[in-house]
Order: structure tokens, then sequence, then C-alpha cells
């Protein structure tokens, strides 16, 4: 069972501190840091961002309405244009 000794993704998660970036005292160094996660496994963990929890609710919700209208969107626009060809 070889997928036992695969290093899990939760594992994998980088931590990117966004702090120096806000101070402005290494803010490339805190960009690489998200760029080099997001690059090698698609995700960050970020911390010392500024935002409050109830501020990260709310554009999750926000994110999630969105992507919930363009997909109805999509629906409408598949069901109710004729494909042409």
């Amino acid at each position: 069972m070889e997928h036992l000794n695969a290093p899990s993704v939760v594992s994998s998660v980088k931590t990117a501190d966004f702090g120096p970036f806000l101070d402005g005292s290494d803010k490339k160094g805190a960009a690489n840091a998200i760029l080099d996660s997001f690059k090698s496994i698609g995700f960050v963990y970020l911390v010392n961002h500024g935002l409050d929890d109830v501020k990260i609710i709310e554009l999750i919700y926000k994110i999630y309405l969105i992507s919930c209208y363009q997909n109805s969107l999509n629906l409408l626009t598949y069901l109710c244009i004729p494909s042409i060809g």
C-alpha cells in the first residue's frame, strides 16, 4: 500500500506570514512565500493577515454567492441557447 507512505496534503501546506508585507519590512519575502506555496500545492495558510474571523467568513460567503450566481448563468446559457453546428 504505497499511498499510506505518501505525504499528506495537510502536512505539505506551507504557512506564509503576511505581517512583513503589511508592515513593509519584507514585502518581497512575504509575496514569494505565498507564491511558492501556490506553485507547489495550490494552497497557502496565511497568518498575520489582519482580518478577523467575521470578515473572513463574510468574504468566503461572498465568493460562494458569486460562484453560485456564475454557475446559474452558465446553466441558463446552456439550457436556453441552442448549439450551432
